[in-house]
Order: structure tokens, then C-alpha cells, then sequence
């Protein structure tokens, strides 16, 4: 009979080093709407921004410096993430490959702050922190 030892514990600075900087990055997307600048970019070009959101089709929105980039895919990209993509042309169709995604920092808001109102105008007694962004799950108890 053969005995293998445990392997050693593992150390939150060794775990974070081996872990990967983003979920999203090697994922791909299809770009659906370009700004013009944009649509005759060489493939290979690397377009970096921030996301702002979703549209109605469930699409992730992306503001770059040369405007507003709307792509499908199975990314789940935070708000107020700061994406790189990589373009690569896939027939008459372009499409990116997610090379990094940055989340912001917890705590960080990508607005003002709305603050809730008590039954009868008065002030309520918890302010919102942050944003919410599409598809998070809340838990919560209303007073």
C-alpha cells in the first residue's frame, strides 16, 4: 500500500498570486454595434473602455474613446469594469476576445449614489452604497 502526504495548505497571498486576473479574459464576443470609427479598425487592434451596461437585447455596453461599442456575450462584465478586447475578423462579421477585465474596486460607485426617501417624504435612514449591476442578487430586509 502505497501513502501519498496531504499536500501543504495553501496561503491567501499564494492563492491570489496563482489566480487568474479576470474570469471574463479569453472570452469572446461578437461586436454588433460599432461606432464608424471604429468599424474599419484592422483585426489584431486592441480597443480598450469601460462598461456602462446592458440594452434591452441583453447586450454588455462598452464606452470607448471613439464611442459607444455594444457586443453578445457569456461574459458576465461588471459595471464600471475596464475591459481590453482584442479584434479579430470572423467573415463579415467582427468579433473580440476578452483580454482583461478589471472590475472596480468594491465599494466604488460608477454615479452619484441614490439615496432612499421614507413613506412621507421624510429621510430614510439608509443610504445606497453602490450601483446594482444586471443580474446580481439581492438580499434584503424592508423597515
Amino acid at each position: 500500500m502505497t501513502s501519498i502526504p496531504p499536500a501543504p495548505p495553501v496561503t491567501p497571498a499564494a492563492a491570489a498570486a496563482s489566480a487568474p486576473t479576470s474570469a471574463s479574459a479569453g472570452s469572446t464576443a461578437v461586436l454588433t454595434q460599432l461606432p464608424s470609427a471604429v468599424r474599419a479598425i484592422s483585426p489584431g487592434t486592441v480597443i480598450t473602455g469601460t462598461v456602462t451596461g446592458r440594452d434591452q437585447q441583453g447586450q454588455t455596453l462598452i464606452q470607448t474613446d471613439s464611442g459607444m461599442i455594444a457586443m453578445k456575450t457569456l461574459a458576465n462584465l461588471a459595471v464600471g469594469s475596464q475591459v481590453s478586447l482584442q479584434v479579430q475578423a470572423a467573415g463579415s462579421q467582427l468579433q473580440a476576445v476578452i483580454l482583461s477585465a478589471i472590475a472596480p474596486k468594491p465599494g466604488a460607485t460608477t454615479g452619484a449614489a441614490p439615496t432612499a426617501t421614507a413613506p412621507g417624504g421624510g429621510a430614510a435612514a439608509t443610504t445606497i452604497a453602490s450601483t446594482v449591476a444586471t443580474g446580481s442578487v439581492l438580499t434584503a430586509t424592508v423597515i
